[in-house]
């Protein structure tokens, strides 16, 4: 109750003295004007601590008068290198307690002490209780029933035990950890029981090793390594050899001048998942039953250009024997350089995987032929998961004869910069054919996008199903474009590639879609203003992941409304100073990131925006009107300052950060500001921007990422070699 007290003694004279209770107290400033604190346990009965320095007992040689002690508990730590000396010093004071009845040095509270004072204590070592030590000084402890020591380690003699039994005559109980030699513990236990002293005798921890772990807890952590520290690894011992050597035969790849030993390669088949086969090899490698095989992927290519057709043949045929002995490939990657594969390689893929989940094929230019194209259909209608990418006349012109019912999601990425329109509606055919697609990605690639017919086969609810879309390369005008948004159902992801995407677009995405979007990617929409993207952060409250193009400092401060979103996890966006005061509206900025408590992933580069800063939106788009000239951004005051004196102390909600990107605006930051996020940021792993251009703190902010283990990629630059360079940690 005397919160007010400036000086304070406190004389402890035969009570137990609650030193943690007191400690507490000091710690929760319960006395906040106290300047002079005196403590004196001179009578006192039982006296508990940590831990007390010999040292400190060579400075202050006064002898102890706290002679009515009875317990006394903690532990002194010395310099190795004086142990004799310091043994004597500490005998002495201890000799003068002859009341004592209970004794243990042998405290250890290393958990709350802080991190220097643990690594210190370290470094120091207990005292040796040998008679050579000055232990025969303590003949006066006749009082003495429990003792609790460091050790008598194997540098114990047996003469110092009989000592102990013979000059403390009340002794019931000993406790202290032993060698691990067997004879030297048989010796001790078998002399205390004869006196009838009980010897708790605690096992001195062996040296943990990684090897004293189940072999499944290791080879769990084999999976996190790089195939080079396995290696290393297994190197070392025949215990690591066993428990992850199977993991380099995880992946493999098959490529000329880099082929494995066919006969190790067959002993070891069993551990294959994951197989990558480039060019052309010997056929034996074909040969082989991988049981576990997950993942192929194949490249096809030819010896040189004038034997191309004739090398793809051959490794045509190799892969379809290798297929056909591996029934249990999930997840298929072709590689195809333009070569057409026959109707036998699609037939054996159809007809051989028993659980096709993913077929990715890229190279792709043309299947000629009907057969090998209804091959190919089959194929296709095999997995749940195809991506195609190609150019030109993919799949000639021959419609799909049948109903994909079990393909969830499809990519189609093809490059018909030299077709017409008619080359597009053939790819939206297959679409069509599709009725149970969640997730599609059309990339245009230059060509153009078949605006009624896709929006007629939206109004029919073609894809019913349908949660995810992306249209990336479409070059249609804002009013075009707005015909499909208007007949899109309810998405929970949308990405959108268009430089014309604008107003009327977004009017029926706000329609449409902001009820229930979760993910939605507007990057590349240039058209898309400040104030739309502010619209959409006030009113869609099933937001996890946000990309777009900027936010203005002033259409924060007019619009201060708090942002809704909260469940957002993944935000990129750049917030454009286009006042010419540097600090004014950063709070506000940091303000609305507070509140995003569910953000681990946050990117505010600037890089992007040099791309279109100074674009005319009239030239964005293909019928826009002339008198469309707004820039979408003007850049005019500095930007944003991840500093703490521009409001970033606020963010202190964002637990759940794991990467930032902020490039360009952090070439002022200050250490305090790195030592600051990486306190409160506790899962930040990877942070990419330069730090600033003063190379003294440069160096702390790089340590302090390091010694969290925080991956920092960026440009600075160094002032001692007067040049730009690239920094990975």
């Amino acid at each position: 109750m005397c919160s007010n007290v400036a000086k304070l003694r406190i004389l402890n004279d035969y009570a137990e003295f609650p030193i943690g209770t007191f400690a507490k107290a000091l710690e929760q400033q319960t006395w906040t004007r106290l300047t002079d604190l005196a403590l004196t346990v001179s009578r006192g009965s039982v006296f508990k601590a940590f831990s007390v320095s010999v040292s400190d007992l060579r400075s202050n040689p006064e002898s102890w008068i706290c002679l009515r002690l009875k317990i006394l508990e903690f532990s002194f730590v010395t310099d190795p290198t004086r142990s004799n000396d310091d043994g004597e010093l500490v005998s002495k004071q201890l000799s003068r307690l002859e009341s004592l009845e209970t004794l243990n040095l042998n405290v250890r509270h290393t958990w709350a002490l802080p991190r220097y004072i643990v690594s210190r204590a370290k470094k120091l070592s207990s005292l040796r209780w040998r008679l050579d030590s000055r232990l025969r000084h303590l003949s006066t402890l006749r009082r003495q029933r429990t003792v609790t020591i460091n050790s008598l380690h194997h540098d114990a003699q047996m003469e110092d035990a009989q000592w102990m039994l013979g000059q403390w005559p009340v002794l019931e109980k000993v406790t202290c950890s032993l060698s691990q030699d067997a004879v030297t513990r048989k010796r001790f236990v078998s002399m205390f029981g004869q006196h009838n002293v009980i010897l708790e005798a605690k096992d001195e921890p062996a040296m943990a090793h990684i090897t004293d772990l189940p072999e499944e807890i290791i080879t769990y952590i084999g999976t996190f390594l790089t195939k080079r520290d396995i290696i290393t690894a297994i190197r070392t011992c025949r215990h690591l050899h066993q428990s992850l050597s199977h993991l380099i035969w995880n992946d493999v790849t098959l490529q000329t001048g880099k082929l494995p030993i066919v006969t190790h390669l067959q002993t070891n088949a069993e551990s294959v998942q994951r197989l990558h086969n480039f060019g052309t090899i010997p056929p034996e490698y074909y040969r082989i039953v991988f049981p576990a095989l997950c993942s192929l992927e194949i490249h096809f290519k030819g010896a040189n250009p004038t034997r191309r057709a004739q090398g793809s043949a051959q490794q045509e045929v190799n892969n379809t024997a290798l297929i056909r002995l591996n029934p249990t490939i999930q997840d298929l990657t072709i590689h195809l350089a333009n070569h057409t594969p026959s109707n036998e390689f699609w037939e054996a893929i159809t007809i051989t995987l028993r659980r096709a989940r993913s077929l990715r094929l890229t190279g792709v230019f043309d299947l000629l032929g009907r057969a090998p194209v209804n091959a190919f259909w089959g194929t296709c209608a095999r997995f749940r998961e195809v991506a195609c990418f190609g150019r030109d006349g993919l799949l000639s012109d021959l419609v799909p004869p049948i109903l994909f019912l079990g393909l969830d999601r499809i990519t189609l990425g093809i490059n018909t910069a030299h077709s017409d329109v008619n080359n597009t509606i053939i790819h939206l055919e297959w679409l069509k054919r599709c009725p149970n697609l969640t997730r599609m990605r059309w990339e245009m690639a230059g060509s153009e996008l078949p605006i009624p017919q896709f929006a007629e086969a939206l109004e029919q609810t073609t894809w019913a199903q349908l949660q995810g879309l992306c249209l990336t390369g479409v070059t249609e005008s804002d009013e075009v474009l707005s015909v499909v948004m208007r007949r899109l159902p309810a998405l929970t992801s949308l990405e959108m590639d268009a430089k014309a995407f604008g107003p009327q677009c977004f009017d029926w995405l706000r329609i449409r879609q902001f009820t229930g979007i979760q993910a939605l990617h507007l990057r590349e929409c240039v058209r898309v203003t400040s104030m739309m993207v502010l619209e959409i952060l006030h009113n869609c409250t099933q937001l996890e992941d946000l990309e777009a193009f900027h936010v203005a400092f002033s259409d924060l401060q007019a619009n201060p409304l708090p942002w809704v979103c909260r469940r957002l996890k993944r935000l990129r966006l750049y917030f454009d100073n286009d006042t010419d005061n540097d600090n004014l509206f950063s709070p506000t900025v940091f303000w609305h990131l507070s509140r995003l408590e569910q953000l681990q992933s946050l990117d505010v580069d600037e890089d992007f925006m040099w791309e279109y800063s100074s674009i005319d939106t009239a030239t964005a788009t293909v019928n826009t009107t002339p008198t469309t000239t707004t820039t979408p951004l003007k850049k005019q005051g500095p930007p944003l300052q991840w500093r703490l004196d521009s409001g970033l102390g606020q963010m202190t909600n964002s637990l759940q950060l794991r990467a930032v990107r902020v490039e360009k605006t952090f070439d002022n930051a200050r250490p305090d500001d790195i030592e600051w996020m990486l306190k409160h940021w506790p899962r930040l792993r990877e942070f990419t921007g330069p730090l600033t251009q003063h190379s003294e703190d440069w160096e702390a902010m790089f340590e302090l990422f390091e010694a969290r283990g925080v991956r920092n990629d960026n440009i600075h630059f160094t002032p001692r070699f007067g040049r730009w360079s690239f920094i990975v940690s």
